[in-house]
């Protein structure tokens, strides 16, 4: 994409031929800002909003995403609706959230880890979509924000019972922005937001005891990512992380097992007993 010099127009003390010449390097410079996934209305107006084309970072590289026009929207039934386009960050894919039907409707909430493009406010009478219907919402600087990240520890000590594979149930947030985790609801998992890479650790204190102790990584209550064993005499601590590509609807389980012949509490305490998982990218 060819580029140019931005120089201010003023028709009063510029010659004729270099307010012209100044006016397209201007509008060049503005191209490359301005219309980058810009949404507007079709050139036949119809159900689908067109998205003009740009340039995504990646984190290695500069994908270029051609122009796209949106899925077909639908025409609420029985009051107004607001919906909102998004775009995935990794690949400029686009999805449209359809809104709840209101006398005073409100936008939906943006997906998580996607950048608003664009909403429409749309009538039961709505037969194509215009410019006038059209919010441009792009909000493509400062992507690199609050990611989606939660650490969790135990504030009272939880019985191990002999020989069984058990599930730490977290029961307090060092963080979680974005509500990955719940104190009450299934307390041992770390709820997955989206897609991507994530690291994952654990940390635990044992009781006293000479037996083997071990520490797990699991997804969706079958796929072991990562073990930690240890045969010990005494108090012991374990700790592991691992970096795993994670989709979005999974959810992940610290797990423990001890062969004492008994029960055996891990230690409460947010520094000997805690886990935190956090995204990394796509």
């Amino acid at each position: 994409m060819a580029v140019a010099k931005f120089v201010q127009t003023d028709f009063t003390t510029q010659t004729a031929a270099n307010y012209k010449a100044y006016i397209d390097a201007d509008m060049m410079v503005a191209e490359v800002l301005v219309n980058e996934f810009a949404p507007h209305q079709q050139n036949s107006p119809d159900m689908t909003i067109r998205i003009e084309a740009g340039r995504i970072f990646t984190g290695v590289g500069i994908t270029w995403v051609g122009g796209q026009n949106t899925a077909v929207i639908t025409a609420p039934t029985v009051n107004p609706r607001i919906d909102r386009v998004v775009m995935d960050p990794a690949d400029g894919a686009l999805t449209v959230i359809t809104g709840a039907e209101a006398g005073s409707p409100v936008p939906p909430a943006i997906t998580l880890g996607s950048l608003p493009v664009c909403r429409v406010l749309l009538q039961t009478t709505s037969t194509e979509i215009t410019n006038d219907m059209i919010t441009d919402e792009r909000a493509l600087v400062g992507i690199g924000g609050a990611k989606p990240a939660v650490g969790v520890f135990r504030a009272s000590p939880q019985t191990i019972p002999n020989a069984a594979l058990t599930a730490i149930e977290w029961t307090s947030e060092d963080f979680d922005e974005f509500g990955l985790h719940d104190n009450v609801t299934n307390p041992s998992r770390l709820a997955v937001p989206q897609d991507g890479k994530y690291l994952i650790a654990a940390l635990v204190g044992w009781a006293t005891a000479d037996c083997v102790r071990a520490l797990y990584v699991r997804a969706n209550g079958t796929d072991t990512y990562a073990t930690k064993n240890s045969n010990h005499s005494g108090a012991l601590g374990q700790s592991l992380s691992v970096v795993r590509p994670l989709t979005a609807g999974d959810y992940i389980e610290i797990l423990v097992f001890q062969s004492s012949g008994g029960d055996l509490y891990i230690v409460a305490s947010a520094y000997q007993l805690q886990a935190q998982m956090i995204y990394l990218g796509p």
